[in-house]
């Protein structure tokens, strides 16, 4: 085209070889003409003209630059003529152009030239001279070819190239195997666009057992990968890896029949991974790869006489001491170091992977890496068994000593980051290796509190974090009162640090009181007074920097949980106090404070109900605000993008004269990433909980509010964040417990509380008064508007521990609304429960397909789906619960799935859930278990017999409740297969609630199959091991059975009976025994005083201190 001699291309001809002058002045009077002379439709154009002719290649590219970003807004303005001289110079240029900047910036000006021309039909000969210029034998055009494609699919999208895909595709596939880097990097670009944008490419696409259309792109994205690695090109490394891992977690079939491509691009990946001449970036691209396909093709991973999983483990291990920032132990880097990204991949090996093809790898590297002289490999040996110890625990329990024997020479080496990461890697014991590792904390505590000692800070912190984790465990397995002799030494540690100058560790030393004192719980209360005046203190301290405001929010909560630990006599001198200090919290604008004042209000609400009841108006309008505030926009925090273009230059001169403002769109503005701030969820999660205890603990009180808290409440059901969704679900209980409480309906006895049921462990009267409760009509509404949005979010949340949260708010309102009321959801709540049991449910969706042929019935590889299925499994026997009887038919409907959770080759954790469900199922009604006992007491006798205690706790526990059916529901043939299991497991090395549950079934088969279980037998077997103490519940069924046969002078306890009443005695001390225990022994003493009060007394003269002195308490009882 020949050059334009009007006024437009003089003047830009002019004007913009101004902008590259030194002269301020004269380049902002040059920026300040081209302003307006860009206004002008000519400008277009010119700007086209100047690209493809000015002398100066800074000129050319800023003209082509300034070209792209305004041709849109004037090209409807231009005639034909025009309009096709554009075009054709366009083309042109960038055939011709030998700069290779100003041929890539043409090319950018064409394809947004050709996004506006080509919907309209415009541009007829564009795709022609792509293909032709891909074909070109200069290596320039054929990247500008790529170039255009890629910005014509990013704008259009692959919708509106549906009928050329194929021939893009293969366009594509070509440029992605050319000789030259440039024209590759390009051309990934681009079938990245096409693959985001093209549903014909959509790897959940193609028949049964075909490949995806998007197949043909993996291998030679691969290659363009491989490449680049090879090649120090990081960036297109990055982008190929990334491209990759989309392939490896697509839902479909992408990679091919059976994932037949998928071994070739872990391998890429492993090798990328443990490549230490390859930028960091690549890198942790390639780990995130192999973790991508860990948590979603778990199975690949897993199959053949082969797997690939091992190699993988083995591989991702040493990468776990690849030094980094924060090698030295402070961890306050930007950049997530490599060994963390390898850290989560293991995690995910460890969880979706059995344990079998992960352990061999991660013990033999974690036995050599102890022993090293690097102190970043004897680091990395603690961490990548502390990341094991969460998904391998079954196997890991089994053989605790073998996997605790490295962390504990751990916690005394000599650096610093190794000390640190063994006790990470305990507190990961402390949580996942139970029962097993609870055990060993009288072994374990005096190691720590040496690491309390430590003069490394660092340490001191992950001391302080695994103490606080065995204080927590020991609390959840009814094991507090083993803390109480270290309750000095710990507060003794944590007060030093408290008033040190450390004041980034304060926040974990209240962490570490705070868990204390709800272990200990009463026994806490001589050490309280002078901790809560420093918790007063440092909740009036000045807390303007980020450290002051974490300890002054972490001292507000730890006073709450001392408060409720010490109870309600020794805490009210202090509650006052502390009420006025908490709510002054509020008047801080800082979402952390507002959080912890929120717990705060949790943990004092249990002490005082009505006393909280008059301060309810003074709170829950503070805490209300944090649920319904509406901080979407607020919750998110622009991040800064270093990668970005600064001002200056090309980009500088032409960003000046952007007209994005011409096109609409939306803009955050600033560039750079968008982090969410963490502060403001965790202050929504906080005050949905504290709404959901304050209801429940101030029942008719809370009532003006119910209604409020209500529609907030299930609003947050559909938060964008599932933290929150999942907070809002588990409040949902609460709020109907007070519905319940508040709006009681006329004429109808109360539904027996919460302290009741605690003291019975008769469920089988409880549930028939339970599901005889009939709910008010205000009390109803509430109920199913909250089960409604329960139901709704349980029902197609994709995440799935969301989905769990849901399924227990409705196993638990479930219990609370009577018979009555739940009929109507009866159906719903069962197809809820089938849906999720046979993985149909969209949590499961990024499952591996089912074009994978494999045959669970073999394959012993199946991980367990963890709390989501546990957690729609109990809904079954909260719906017993309710129904009784009528819950038969919707039993009958989920025995087939039940059953396959049952088989030997399924993991120990899905076995026991349902043995324990069907347990739990028939100790409300056993008629209901009548159908399967047969069939279920050859799948006991295999957990009987296995290794996992607590597989043999339900077991037996099923095994007690079956007993309730007589011997002809549960025949002598099923009865003899039980028995064969249970006598191996009364022995001193069987943990001791399995053993406690044994000794009830056996005292339980002993009562209901005298025949087959001689009363003699099992009074011999099971009198060594009395009393009950792990799981005291059971003592009803033990004692009852024992009671029965002193009472009748039966001669199977003659040489026994000292230690039966012995056993008795210690048993009434027990704070945790159930008072029907209670009342049933001491019914048996009174008797024994009224006929055999000699033999008694004899017996009472012979026995311990201790069991004197229960027995004395059950005679006073007077058979109560």
């Amino acid at each position: 085209m020949a050059a334009p001699a009007d006024a437009a291309h003089a003047e830009l001809a002019a004007l913009l070889p101004s902008l590259f002058v030194a002269d301020n002045e004269a380049r902002r009077a040059a920026e300040a003409r081209l302003k307006v002379a860009l206004k002008q439709p000519a400008a277009a154009p010119a700007l086209v003209a100047l690209a493809r002719t000015h002398a100066e290649p800074a000129v050319r590219q800023l003209a082509a630059v300034l070209c792209r970003r305004r041709l849109r807004s004037h090209w409807a303005k231009l005639d034909a003529a025009t309009k096709a001289s554009v075009k054709q110079a366009l083309l042109e240029a960038v055939s011709a152009e030998p700069e290779g900047i100003v041929r890539r910036a043409v090319a950018e000006a064409t394809a947004a030239v050709g996004c506006v021309a080509l919907p309209k039909g415009e541009w007829a000969e564009l795709p022609a001279f792509l293909a032709q210029a891909a074909e070109a034998p200069a290596e320039g055009v054929r990247e500008a070819a790529c170039v255009i494609l890629g910005g014509l699919l990013e704008d259009l999208g692959g919708d509106f190239f549906a009928a050329e895909t194929a021939s893009l595709q293969g366009l594509l596939v070509k440029a992605m195997r050319d000789d030259s880097a440039r024209v590759r990097a390009t051309a990934l670009r681009a079938t990245a666009a096409m693959l985001f944008t093209s549903p014909a490419l959509d790897g959940t696409k193609g028949a049964k057992g075909e490949a995806s259309p998007a197949t043909p792109l993996v291998e030679p994205v691969a290659a363009v990968a491989q490449a680049a690695v090879a090649g120090g090109d990081t960036e297109t490394a990055v982008r190929a890896l990334d491209l990759l891992e989309d392939f490896v977690t697509a839902p479909g079939n992408v990679l091919g029949k059976g994932n037949a491509l998928l071994p070739g691009l872990l391998r890429l990946a492993a090798e990328t991974a443990c490549n230490g001449a390859a930028e960091t970036p690549a890198r942790k691209r390639a780990v995130e790869l192999i973790e991508g396909a860990a948590r979603r093709k778990p199975r690949a991973l897993s199959k053949g006489k082969t797997p690939l999983a091992p190699a993988l483990v083995a591989a991702i291990c040493p990468l776990c001491a690849v030094a980094g920032d924060d090698d030295d132990g402070e961890e306050d880097s930007t950049e997530v170091p490599l060994r963390k990204h390898a850290m989560a991949a293991l995690d995910a090996f460890a969880e979706q992977i059995a344990s079998k093809h992960i352990l061999p790898a991660v013990l033999a590297y974690a036995s050599q890496a102890h022993a090293s002289t690097d102190h970043n490999a004897r680091a990395a040996a603690m961490d990548v068994l502390g990341v094991a110890a969460c998904g391998c625990s079954e196997e890991m329990r089994r053989r605790l000593n073998e996997y605790l024997a490295p962390i504990v020479a751990g916690l005394g080496d000599a650096h610093r980051r190794v000390r640190g990461a063994a006790a990470v890697a305990l507190a990961a014991y402390a949580e996942h290796l139970q029962p097993e590792i609870v055990e060993t904390y009288e072994q374990l505590l005096p190691r720590i509190f040496e690491l309390l000692r430590d003069t490394e800070g660092h340490v001191v912190e992950r001391a302080c974090f695994v103490l606080s984790t065995f204080c927590e465990q020991l609390s959840d397995n009814d094991r507090g009162e083993e803390i109480v002799p270290y309750v000095s030494s710990i507060i003794e540690t944590m007060v030093a640090i408290l008033r040190s100058d450390r004041v980034h560790m304060h926040e974990v030393a209240l962490s570490c009181i705070t868990s204390a004192a709800a272990t200990a719980d009463e026994s806490f209360a001589p050490h309280a007074p002078p901790l809560l005046e420093m918790m007063a203190a440092c909740m009036r301290a000045p807390a303007s920097t980020e450290e002051e405001i974490s300890r002054r929010g972490r001292a507000t909560e730890c006073a709450g949980m001392v408060l409720a630990s010490i109870g309600l006599e020794e805490g009210t001198p202090f509650i006052p106090t502390f009420v006025e200090l908490a709510l002054a919290n509020y008047e801080s604008d800082v979402p952390e404070l507002r959080e912890h004042t929120h717990r705060f209000w949790c943990n004092v609400s249990t002490l005082g109900k009505a006393d909280m009841a008059s301060l309810l108006p003074r709170i829950v309008p503070h805490v209300l605000k944090s649920v319904e505030e509406d901080d979407f926009e607020k919750m998110f925090i622009q991040g800064d993008d270093s990668d970005g273009v600064g001002a200056g230059g090309i980009a500088g001169a032409a960003a000046a004269f952007d007209d994005s403002d011409d096109e609409g769109g939306f803009n955050l503005g600033g560039g750079g990433s968008i982090r969410i701030h963490t502060a403001m969820l965790e202050e929504k999660e906080a005050a949905v909980q504290a709404l959901s205890v304050l209801a429940e603990q101030c029942g008719v009180a809370f009532a003006p509010f119910l209604e409020q808290s209500m529609a907030a409440v299930e609003g947050l059901m559909e938060y964008f964040h599932e933290d929150v969704r999942d907070a809002a679900c588990d409040a949902a209980s609460g709020l109907c417990a007070c519905a319940r409480l508040a709006k009681p309906a006329p004429g109808v006895p109360d539904a027996p509380s919460d302290e009741k049921a605690r003291a019975s462990t008769d469920a089988r009267r409880l549930s028939e008064q339970e599901s005889a409760v009939v709910l008010s009509a205000e009390a109803t509404k509430v109920v199913n508007t909250l089960m409604h949005a329960l139901h709704q979010v349980a029902s197609t949340d994709d995440d799935r521990d969301v989905v769990a949260t849901a399924c227990s708010s409705i196993a638990c309102i479930t219990r609370m609304m009577g018979g009555a009321a739940f009929a109507k959801w009866a159906e719903r709540v069962s197809v809820l429960v089938g849906t999720i049991a046979a993985r149909k449910h969209p949590c499961f969706e990024h499952d591996e397909s089912d074009y994978e042929d494999e045959d669970e019935d073999e394959d012993g590889d199946a991980v367990h789906a963890g709390r989501v299925l546990d957690a729609a499994v109990d809904v079954l026997p909260a719906m017993a619960y309710v129904m009784r009887d009528a819950f038969a038919p919707y039993l009958a409907a989920q025995a087939e799935v039940l059953w396959s959770y049952t088989r030997a080759t399924r993991p120990a954790e899905d076995r026991t859930m349902v043995v324990a469900a069907l347990a739990e199922i028939g100790e409300y009604v056993p008629a209901l278990l009548a159908p399967y006992a047969k069939a279920l007491s050859g799948v006991l006798l295999s957990e009987l017999r296995c290794d996992d205690p607590q597989n043999h706790r339900n077991a037996a526990f099923c095994v007690r409740v079956l007993c309730a059916l007589g011997p002809v529901q549960f025949p002598p043939d099923a009865v003899a297969q039980v028995l064969e299991g249970l006598g191996p497991l009364l022995n001193p090395q069987e943990h001791g609630s399995a053993r406690d549950n044994v000794i009830s079934a056996v005292c339980s088969l002993a009562k209901s199959h005298p025949e087959q279980l001689p009363a003699a037998q099992a009074v011999a077997g099971v009198v060594p091991f009395l009393p009950l103490e792990d799981d005291v519940e059971e003592s009803l069924p033990v004692y009852d059975f024992l009671c029965e046969l002193l009472e009748s002078a039966h001669a199977a306890v003659a040489p026994h009976a000292g230690a039966i009443l012995a056993a008795m005695g210690v048993a009434a001390l027990n704070d945790r025994t159930p008072a029907v225990a209670m009342s049933r022994m001491s019914r048996c003493v009174a008797h024994l005083s009224s006929h055999y009060a000699a033999q008694l007394q004899a017996v009472v003269g012979s026995v311990s201190d201790e069991a004197r002195t229960g027995l004395e308490k059950l005679a006073g009882r007077g058979g109560q």
